[in-house]
Protein backbone atom coordinates (compact mmCIF):
# COMPACT_ATOMS: atom_id res chain seq x y z
CA UNK A 1 0.00 0.00 0.00
CA UNK A 2 1.22 3.27 -1.26
CA UNK A 3 2.04 6.10 1.54
CA UNK A 4 -0.89 8.32 0.70
CA UNK A 5 -1.30 11.81 1.95
CA UNK A 6 -4.88 12.26 3.70
CA UNK A 7 -3.92 15.83 4.94
CA UNK A 8 -6.12 17.79 2.25
CA UNK A 9 -9.34 15.78 3.26
CA UNK A 10 -8.24 16.43 7.22
CA UNK A 11 -7.83 19.82 6.50
CA UNK A 12 -11.49 20.16 5.07
CA UNK A 13 -12.80 17.93 8.22
CA UNK A 14 -10.88 20.73 10.56
CA UNK A 15 -12.36 23.69 8.80
CA UNK A 16 -16.08 22.32 8.54
CA UNK A 17 -16.20 21.33 12.25
CA UNK A 18 -14.35 24.33 13.39
CA UNK A 19 -17.01 26.75 11.17
CA UNK A 20 -19.65 25.17 12.63
CA UNK A 21 -18.48 25.20 16.31
CA UNK A 22 -17.95 29.30 15.87
CA UNK A 23 -21.67 28.92 14.55
CA UNK A 24 -23.14 26.85 17.24
CA UNK A 25 -21.16 28.03 20.15
CA UNK A 26 -19.81 31.05 19.75
CA UNK A 27 -22.86 32.73 18.34
CA UNK A 28 -25.18 31.00 20.51
CA UNK A 29 -25.92 33.75 23.01
CA UNK A 30 -26.43 36.77 19.97
CA UNK A 31 -29.08 33.80 18.26
CA UNK A 32 -30.87 33.42 21.84
CA UNK A 33 -31.02 36.86 22.96
CA UNK A 34 -32.30 37.77 19.65
CA UNK A 35 -35.48 35.51 20.47
CA UNK A 36 -35.66 36.52 23.42
CA UNK A 37 -33.48 34.44 26.07
CA UNK A 38 -32.36 35.97 29.08
CA UNK A 39 -29.03 35.94 30.55
CA UNK A 40 -29.91 33.46 33.04
CA UNK A 41 -31.74 30.66 30.51
CA UNK A 42 -28.52 31.00 28.26
CA UNK A 43 -26.27 30.04 30.63
CA UNK A 44 -28.43 27.33 31.66
CA UNK A 45 -28.85 26.19 27.89
CA UNK A 46 -24.66 26.71 27.28
CA UNK A 47 -24.05 24.25 30.68
CA UNK A 48 -26.69 21.73 29.38
CA UNK A 49 -25.41 21.32 25.68
CA UNK A 50 -21.83 21.32 27.02
CA UNK A 51 -22.19 18.65 29.53
CA UNK A 52 -24.43 17.05 26.94
CA UNK A 53 -22.07 17.04 24.34
CA UNK A 54 -19.03 15.82 26.82
CA UNK A 55 -21.03 12.64 28.27
CA UNK A 56 -21.75 11.60 24.32
CA UNK A 57 -18.46 12.19 22.92
CA UNK A 58 -16.65 9.55 25.54
CA UNK A 59 -19.19 7.32 25.26
CA UNK A 60 -19.23 7.60 21.12
CA UNK A 61 -15.11 7.01 21.25
CA UNK A 62 -15.36 4.19 23.94
CA UNK A 63 -17.72 2.13 21.69
CA UNK A 64 -15.63 3.32 18.53
CA UNK A 65 -12.48 1.75 20.12
CA UNK A 66 -14.20 -1.29 20.75
CA UNK A 67 -16.79 -2.37 18.24
CA UNK A 68 -15.67 -1.72 13.80
CA UNK A 69 -19.17 -0.82 13.65
CA UNK A 70 -19.31 2.35 15.39
CA UNK A 71 -15.89 3.61 13.24
CA UNK A 72 -15.97 7.35 12.58
CA UNK A 73 -16.35 7.21 9.20
CA UNK A 74 -19.36 4.77 9.43
CA UNK A 75 -20.90 6.69 12.26
CA UNK A 76 -20.15 10.75 11.10
CA UNK A 77 -23.06 10.56 8.64
CA UNK A 78 -25.87 9.96 11.44
CA UNK A 79 -24.55 12.66 13.85
CA UNK A 80 -24.72 14.92 10.88
CA UNK A 81 -28.25 14.11 9.77
CA UNK A 82 -28.74 14.65 13.92
CA UNK A 83 -27.02 17.83 13.52
CA UNK A 84 -29.35 19.26 10.63
CA UNK A 85 -32.36 18.01 12.36
CA UNK A 86 -32.21 20.22 15.18
CA UNK A 87 -30.90 23.65 13.01
CA UNK A 88 -33.80 22.72 10.65
CA UNK A 89 -35.78 22.75 14.06
CA UNK A 90 -34.38 25.84 15.26
CA UNK A 91 -35.98 27.61 11.62
CA UNK A 92 -39.12 26.41 12.48
CA UNK A 93 -39.58 26.88 16.38
CA UNK A 94 -37.79 30.45 16.55
CA UNK A 95 -41.15 31.48 18.27
CA UNK A 96 -41.25 29.02 20.55
CA UNK A 97 -38.28 29.55 23.27
CA UNK A 98 -39.50 25.81 25.39
CA UNK A 99 -38.35 24.13 21.92
CA UNK A 100 -35.97 26.22 20.84
CA UNK A 101 -34.32 25.56 24.21
CA UNK A 102 -34.11 21.86 23.48
CA UNK A 103 -33.41 22.22 19.76
CA UNK A 104 -30.61 24.46 20.52
CA UNK A 105 -29.26 22.00 23.90
CA UNK A 106 -29.40 19.15 20.80
CA UNK A 107 -27.66 21.07 18.20
CA UNK A 108 -24.61 21.84 20.62
CA UNK A 109 -24.47 18.15 22.26
CA UNK A 110 -23.95 17.00 18.47
CA UNK A 111 -21.69 19.89 17.47
CA UNK A 112 -19.40 19.18 19.88
CA UNK A 113 -19.43 15.26 20.13
CA UNK A 114 -18.19 15.38 16.06
CA UNK A 115 -14.58 16.03 17.07
CA UNK A 116 -14.47 12.67 18.97
CA UNK A 117 -15.33 11.55 15.38
CA UNK A 118 -12.96 13.77 13.93
CA UNK A 119 -9.79 12.99 16.54
CA UNK A 120 -10.26 9.55 16.18
CA UNK A 121 -10.32 9.61 12.13
CA UNK A 122 -6.77 11.00 12.98
CA UNK A 123 -5.67 8.46 15.11
CA UNK A 124 -6.74 5.92 12.53
CA UNK A 125 -5.02 7.74 9.35
CA UNK A 126 -1.59 7.78 12.35
CA UNK A 127 -2.52 3.86 12.70
CA UNK A 128 -2.62 2.82 9.20
CA UNK A 129 0.66 4.45 8.47
CA UNK A 130 -0.89 7.15 6.12
CA UNK A 131 0.57 10.88 5.72
CA UNK A 132 -1.35 14.20 7.48
CA UNK A 133 -0.35 16.95 9.04
CA UNK A 134 -2.63 17.36 12.00
CA UNK A 135 -1.25 20.93 13.05
CA UNK A 136 -1.48 22.68 9.69
CA UNK A 137 -5.07 21.32 9.61
CA UNK A 138 -6.19 22.33 13.01
CA UNK A 139 -4.44 25.93 11.94
CA UNK A 140 -6.47 26.25 9.41
CA UNK A 141 -9.77 24.71 11.37
CA UNK A 142 -8.62 28.43 13.07
CA UNK A 143 -8.53 30.03 10.35
CA UNK A 144 -12.26 29.11 9.20
CA UNK A 145 -13.59 29.85 12.58
CA UNK A 146 -12.31 33.93 12.16
CA UNK A 147 -13.48 34.38 8.45
CA UNK A 148 -17.27 32.50 9.89
CA UNK A 149 -17.21 35.15 12.59
CA UNK A 150 -16.35 37.84 10.89
CA UNK A 151 -19.05 36.93 8.35
CA UNK A 152 -21.56 35.93 10.09
CA UNK A 153 -21.55 38.62 12.04
CA UNK A 154 -22.05 41.00 9.12
CA UNK A 155 -24.69 38.78 7.90
CA UNK A 156 -26.98 39.15 10.79
CA UNK A 157 -26.59 42.59 10.84
CA UNK A 158 -28.14 42.81 8.00
CA UNK A 159 -30.87 39.91 7.62
CA UNK A 160 -31.72 37.96 11.55
CA UNK A 161 -30.58 35.81 13.83
CA UNK A 162 -32.16 32.81 11.93
CA UNK A 163 -28.66 33.22 9.74
CA UNK A 164 -27.54 30.87 13.29
CA UNK A 165 -29.22 27.94 12.36
CA UNK A 166 -29.51 28.32 8.61
CA UNK A 167 -25.82 28.93 8.63
CA UNK A 168 -25.17 25.85 11.00
CA UNK A 169 -27.27 23.84 8.36
CA UNK A 170 -25.28 24.72 5.47
CA UNK A 171 -22.14 24.03 7.30
CA UNK A 172 -23.40 20.58 8.57
CA UNK A 173 -23.68 20.03 4.37
CA UNK A 174 -20.13 21.11 4.26
CA UNK A 175 -19.01 18.97 6.71
CA UNK A 176 -21.20 15.87 5.31
CA UNK A 177 -19.00 16.33 1.73
CA UNK A 178 -15.71 16.48 4.16
CA UNK A 179 -16.82 13.32 5.32
CA UNK A 180 -17.33 12.29 1.79
CA UNK A 181 -14.17 13.14 0.80
CA UNK A 182 -12.38 11.55 3.33
CA UNK A 183 -14.50 8.35 3.36
CA UNK A 184 -13.91 8.17 -0.62
CA UNK A 185 -9.87 8.72 0.16
CA UNK A 186 -9.45 6.33 2.98
CA UNK A 187 -8.12 3.34 2.30
CA UNK A 188 -10.08 0.12 3.76
CA UNK A 189 -8.27 -1.04 6.59
CA UNK A 190 -9.13 -3.49 9.74
CA UNK A 191 -8.40 -2.47 13.56
CA UNK A 192 -9.18 -6.01 14.44
CA UNK A 193 -6.54 -6.48 17.36
CA UNK A 194 -6.90 -3.03 18.28
CA UNK A 195 -10.47 -3.62 18.90
CA UNK A 196 -9.80 -6.87 20.68
CA UNK A 197 -7.53 -5.35 23.26
CA UNK A 198 -9.27 -1.97 24.06
CA UNK A 199 -11.45 -2.07 27.21
CA UNK A 200 -14.29 0.44 28.08
CA UNK A 201 -13.85 3.83 29.35
CA UNK A 202 -13.91 2.61 33.61
CA UNK A 203 -11.43 0.59 32.97
CA UNK A 204 -8.73 3.00 30.72
CA UNK A 205 -9.41 5.35 33.24
CA UNK A 206 -8.34 2.82 36.39
CA UNK A 207 -5.24 1.77 34.33
CA UNK A 208 -4.19 5.47 33.43
CA UNK A 209 -4.51 7.56 36.08
CA UNK A 210 -1.47 9.20 35.32
CA UNK A 211 -2.83 10.49 32.02
CA UNK A 212 -6.36 11.46 33.92
CA UNK A 213 -4.66 13.32 36.59
CA UNK A 214 -3.02 15.70 33.82
CA UNK A 215 -6.37 15.80 32.05
CA UNK A 216 -7.56 17.16 35.66
CA UNK A 217 -4.64 19.65 35.37
CA UNK A 218 -5.45 20.92 32.00
CA UNK A 219 -9.64 21.33 32.84
CA UNK A 220 -8.13 24.16 35.70
CA UNK A 221 -6.23 25.64 33.00
CA UNK A 222 -8.86 26.17 30.58
CA UNK A 223 -11.40 27.00 33.38
CA UNK A 224 -8.99 30.08 34.25
CA UNK A 225 -7.62 30.40 30.41
CA UNK A 226 -11.85 30.69 29.94
CA UNK A 227 -12.77 33.28 32.46
CA UNK A 228 -10.27 35.67 30.48
CA UNK A 229 -11.49 34.77 27.13
CA UNK A 230 -15.25 34.12 27.64
CA UNK A 231 -15.46 37.34 29.69
CA UNK A 232 -13.38 39.56 28.02
CA UNK A 233 -15.66 42.47 27.68
CA UNK A 234 -15.18 42.60 31.10
CA UNK A 235 -11.57 42.72 31.38
CA UNK A 236 -11.36 45.20 28.65
CA UNK A 237 -13.44 47.90 30.39
CA UNK A 238 -11.74 47.72 33.34
CA UNK A 239 -8.72 48.70 31.35
CA UNK A 240 -10.58 51.27 29.80
CA UNK A 241 -11.56 49.84 26.61
CA UNK A 242 -15.23 49.28 24.70
CA UNK A 243 -16.58 46.68 22.97
CA UNK A 244 -14.85 47.37 19.70
CA UNK A 245 -11.57 47.30 21.19
CA UNK A 246 -12.67 43.85 22.32
CA UNK A 247 -13.18 42.79 19.05
CA UNK A 248 -9.84 43.87 17.80
CA UNK A 249 -8.24 42.01 20.89
CA UNK A 250 -10.39 38.82 20.18
CA UNK A 251 -8.86 39.41 16.31
CA UNK A 252 -4.87 40.07 17.84
CA UNK A 253 -5.53 36.92 19.75
CA UNK A 254 -6.47 34.33 16.71
CA UNK A 255 -3.57 36.13 15.11
CA UNK A 256 -1.33 34.80 17.95
CA UNK A 257 -1.93 31.45 17.18
CA UNK A 258 -1.44 30.92 13.96
CA UNK A 259 1.80 30.83 13.60
CA UNK A 260 2.41 28.17 16.34
CA UNK A 261 -0.40 26.08 14.44
CA UNK A 262 0.78 26.50 10.99
CA UNK A 263 4.15 25.67 11.28
CA UNK A 264 4.02 23.19 14.34
CA UNK A 265 5.26 20.29 12.74
CA UNK A 266 8.43 22.09 11.22
CA UNK A 267 9.39 24.14 14.57
CA UNK A 268 8.64 21.56 17.28
CA UNK A 269 7.34 17.80 15.48
CA UNK A 270 11.08 16.52 16.14
CA UNK A 271 10.76 17.49 19.62
CA UNK A 272 10.21 15.66 22.66
CA UNK A 273 5.84 16.05 22.81
CA UNK A 274 6.41 15.31 26.41
CA UNK A 275 8.36 18.65 26.73
CA UNK A 276 6.48 20.87 24.09
CA UNK A 277 3.25 20.34 26.15
CA UNK A 278 4.55 21.34 29.33
CA UNK A 279 5.90 24.10 28.10
CA UNK A 280 2.50 25.33 26.87
CA UNK A 281 1.11 23.98 30.08
CA UNK A 282 3.68 27.07 31.85
CA UNK A 283 2.88 29.26 29.15
CA UNK A 284 -0.91 29.39 30.09
CA UNK A 285 -0.16 30.65 33.90
CA UNK A 286 2.42 32.90 32.47
CA UNK A 287 0.03 34.51 30.33
CA UNK A 288 -2.72 34.73 33.26
CA UNK A 289 0.04 36.47 35.01
CA UNK A 290 0.28 39.18 32.42
CA UNK A 291 -3.60 39.38 32.27
CA UNK A 292 -3.65 40.12 36.30
CA UNK A 293 -0.61 43.02 36.02
CA UNK A 294 -2.15 44.51 32.55
CA UNK A 295 -3.54 47.55 34.10
CA UNK A 296 -4.10 49.24 30.07
CA UNK A 297 -5.02 47.92 27.24
CA UNK A 298 -1.60 48.25 25.81
CA UNK A 299 -1.05 45.87 28.51
CA UNK A 300 -3.95 43.36 27.33
CA UNK A 301 -2.28 43.07 23.85
CA UNK A 302 0.84 42.29 25.44
CA UNK A 303 -1.03 39.78 27.54
CA UNK A 304 -2.23 38.06 24.25
CA UNK A 305 1.20 37.38 23.05
CA UNK A 306 1.38 34.72 24.84
CA UNK A 307 -1.83 33.09 23.52
CA UNK A 308 0.26 31.25 20.92
CA UNK A 309 3.24 29.58 22.97
CA UNK A 310 0.03 28.73 25.42
CA UNK A 311 -3.13 28.01 23.86
CA UNK A 312 -2.35 27.49 20.44
CA UNK A 313 0.83 25.47 21.31
CA UNK A 314 -1.10 23.16 23.52
CA UNK A 315 -3.94 22.84 20.39
CA UNK A 316 -1.18 21.64 18.23
CA UNK A 317 0.63 19.04 20.83
CA UNK A 318 -2.16 17.56 22.63
CA UNK A 319 -2.84 15.37 19.87
CA UNK A 320 0.38 14.12 18.57
CA UNK A 321 1.08 13.49 22.52
CA UNK A 322 -1.61 11.67 23.05
CA UNK A 323 -1.43 9.35 20.36
CA UNK A 324 2.73 8.62 21.61
CA UNK A 325 1.22 7.93 24.92
CA UNK A 326 -2.04 5.93 24.37
CA UNK A 327 -2.03 3.12 22.05
CA UNK A 328 -4.36 2.77 18.98
CA UNK A 329 -6.48 0.42 20.86
CA UNK A 330 -7.68 3.01 23.19
CA UNK A 331 -6.63 6.45 21.07
CA UNK A 332 -10.57 7.51 20.61
CA UNK A 333 -11.19 7.43 24.73
CA UNK A 334 -8.05 8.99 25.27
CA UNK A 335 -8.54 11.86 22.64
CA UNK A 336 -12.33 12.68 23.42
CA UNK A 337 -11.31 12.65 27.54
CA UNK A 338 -8.52 15.06 26.47
CA UNK A 339 -11.17 17.53 24.31
CA UNK A 340 -13.86 17.32 27.22
CA UNK A 341 -11.66 18.28 29.83
CA UNK A 342 -11.25 21.32 27.63
CA UNK A 343 -15.16 21.60 27.48
CA UNK A 344 -14.93 21.09 31.09
CA UNK A 345 -13.34 23.90 32.05
CA UNK A 346 -15.71 25.85 29.44
CA UNK A 347 -18.43 24.86 31.42
CA UNK A 348 -17.16 25.63 34.78
CA UNK A 349 -16.16 29.00 33.82
CA UNK A 350 -19.82 29.44 32.04
CA UNK A 351 -20.89 28.58 36.01
CA UNK A 352 -18.16 30.20 38.31
CA UNK A 353 -16.60 32.89 35.91
CA UNK A 354 -19.82 35.20 35.61
CA UNK A 355 -20.80 35.32 39.43
CA UNK A 356 -17.29 36.02 40.34
CA UNK A 357 -17.14 39.11 37.53
CA UNK A 358 -20.24 40.47 39.89
CA UNK A 359 -19.52 40.22 42.98
CA UNK A 360 -15.65 41.05 42.56
CA UNK A 361 -13.52 43.33 41.44
CA UNK A 362 -11.93 42.83 37.50
CA UNK A 363 -8.42 42.27 38.64
CA UNK A 364 -9.13 40.48 41.84
CA UNK A 365 -11.07 37.84 39.35
CA UNK A 366 -8.13 37.58 37.57
CA UNK A 367 -5.73 36.98 40.19
CA UNK A 368 -7.90 34.18 41.05
CA UNK A 369 -7.47 32.85 37.39
CA UNK A 370 -3.86 33.17 37.99
CA UNK A 371 -4.08 31.18 40.74
CA UNK A 372 -6.22 28.62 39.53
CA UNK A 373 -3.86 27.79 36.57
CA UNK A 374 -1.26 27.73 38.81
CA UNK A 375 -2.87 25.18 40.52
CA UNK A 376 -3.38 23.36 37.31
CA UNK A 377 0.15 23.72 35.28
CA UNK A 378 1.50 21.66 39.00
CA UNK A 379 -0.81 19.22 38.30
CA UNK A 380 -0.38 18.71 34.88
CA UNK A 381 3.29 18.92 34.62
CA UNK A 382 3.75 16.72 37.67
CA UNK A 383 1.85 13.85 36.32
CA UNK A 384 3.71 13.71 33.46
CA UNK A 385 6.80 13.74 35.18
CA UNK A 386 5.49 10.71 36.86
CA UNK A 387 3.88 8.84 33.38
Amino acid sequence: MTKRDMTLPYILLQSSYWMQFCVCVCFAIIYLQGIGFTNTKLGILSALGNLAGMLLGPYLADQMDRDERWAPLKLMPYLLILQALTCVGLLLVSKDQTLSFLFYVLYMAFCVSVNTLILKIYSDISYAGLKTDYSLARGLGSLSFVIVSALLGVLIEKTSVLMVPLSGLLLTAYEACAWLITKRRMPQIRFEAALKESVPMSSFIRDNRVFFVMLVGTALLFFAHNNITGFLINVVRNAGGDTKMAGFLNSFMAVMELPFMFFYTKLFGKMDQKKVLASSFIFFSIKELCFALAGSLTGLYLSFLFQGPSFALYSAAIVPYVEMMIGHQDAGKAQSLAYTMTTLGSVLSSIFAGRLYDILPVPMVLWISFAVSVAGTLIAVSSMKRK
